[in-house]
């Protein structure tokens, strides 16, 4: 231990790493588990039998290889953060529309990237202002249920400094189904010339049937010229007006306003 840090073996991280990571005792990710990352690797492959602290850095030995610490001045070309799944709160399909990046003065690079449901890394704009303290970079348009973020932190062309990122946050817009809504004008007068040809019908029970698609909801049929649409009849209102061929005193006429909204 070194400070609020724990140091611990990480036996050939990857296949060409070995080394050793490190726990944050002062911030737990869940029940007993504290956060933990990967930390200094030696391209290499062995067991870590040994960690220690010297000058209060960690040292330790890699088995086959040799004892190795950390560098005062030359760093690494690159390192890397996964972040884990986000899901933001909502089970639904989401759009990371956009990622903010916040820094100290930016020596060297970073860049961002972001696995879909489990898919391969998809990296956008590298960030790379120099002094710069924040930017923001496009995301992914693709749809997307959980999301991991990587960041990978490059240094500087002299190799001896590196960006140090303080905060990175992905912001995500629901894109669930959405309805489309139809509104629709339909004549009701007893008697319509179209085309030069007169048609008739009966107003009150043509609104009678309109009515009950409301008051008995049930998936019915649109059809907007070719193409047709799973629909629910959401309100109806008619709008009255006295023509003076009504076919007999107090008979309405007017036009019915038909609200739908389409079923997905």
């Amino acid at each position: 231990g070194i400070g609020r840090f724990i140091y611990f073996s990480y036996k050939n991280f990857d296949a060409t790493s070995t080394g050793v990571g490190r726990l944050d005792i002062s911030v737990f990710i869940s029940t007993n588990q504290p956060a933990f990352a990967s930390d200094l690797m030696v391209t290499g492959q062995g067991a870590i039998p040994d960690v220690h602290e010297f000058n209060n850095q960690p040292i330790f030995t890699v088995a086959g290889l040799g004892l190795y610490k950390q560098h005062a001045t030359n760093l690494v070309s690159s390192g890397y953060l996964e972040s884990g799944i986000f899901r933001w709160g909502v089970p639904d399909p989401k759009i990371v529309a956009k990622l903010d990046i916040r820094c100290l003065p930016l020596d060297g690079s970073v860049t961002v990237a972001i696995s879909n449901d489990g898919g391969a890394y998809h990296s956008f704009n590298t960030f790379s202002t120099e002094d710069a303290k924040e930017a923001t970079v496009e995301g992914l348009e693709a749809k997307t249920f959980e999301a991991e973020i990587k960041v990978t932190l490059n240094r500087n062309a002299a190799g001896t400094a590196g960006p140090i990122v303080t905060r990175f946050m992905a912001r995500a817009f629901i894109a669930a189904l959405r309805s489309q809504i139809f509104t629709v004008p339909l004549l009701m007068h007893h008697k319509l010339q179209v085309l030069g040809r007169e048609y008739y019908q009966d107003v009150d029970e043509e609104m009678s049937l309109l009515r009950d698609l409301v008051d008995t909801p049930r998936v019915v049929t649109y059809q907007e010229n070719q193409e047709t649409f799973p629909v629910v009849v959401e309100n109806v209102q008619f709008r009255i007006r006295q023509l003076n061929y009504a076919h007999q005193e107090n008979d309405l006429e007017g036009t019915a306003i038909v609200v739908m909204r389409s079923i997905r």
